[in-house]
């Protein structure tokens, strides 16, 4: 099995307000822990390690979701999370393909454009397909 291995570790941004922990942002957290569980399910399908994600709630930031190429971290706008609930896992898979494999923004693939509409909602059999496309 192979495992991804990223060195680089910084949690905190110039650009980014982390919210303190409380009972909101820990449900908020939660939210995006699901979808970080199943990415980890699909890559051990294909015989792949994830490495442990940090994930930060943030807010008053101008982006959904934000990573550090090749270092685990991501950041999740929660100021954006109720009206893009469609389409979270979606925005989770994209900021996990840019801090697993330092991949950057590509308009030809759905996942990994740099913007997203709300009501577009990819079928998640794609959306899978897509993920997975980055890691074999």
């Amino acid at each position: 099995m192979r495992t991804i291995r990223n060195p680089k570790v910084r949690t905190t941004r110039a650009d980014a307000n982390n919210k303190t922990m409380n009972n909101e942002t820990y449900m908020e957290r939660a939210n995006v822990m699901q979808y970080i569980y199943n990415a980890k399910h699909l890559l051990r399908s294909i015989g792949v390690n994830m490495p442990r994600i940090r994930v930060r709630i943030s807010s008053k930031v101008a982006y959904l979701g934000q990573a550090q190429l090749s270092a685990n971290n991501i950041w999740i706008n929660a100021d954006y999370m109720k009206g893009f609930d469609k389409v979270m896992q979606q925005i989770v898979f994209h900021e996990l393909v840019h801090t697993l494999t330092g991949f950057k923004h590509d308009n030809d693939c759905k996942l990994m454009k740099p913007t997203i509409n709300p009501n577009d909602v990819m079928p998640i059999s794609e959306l899978n397909k897509l993920f997975l496309g980055y890691f074999k």
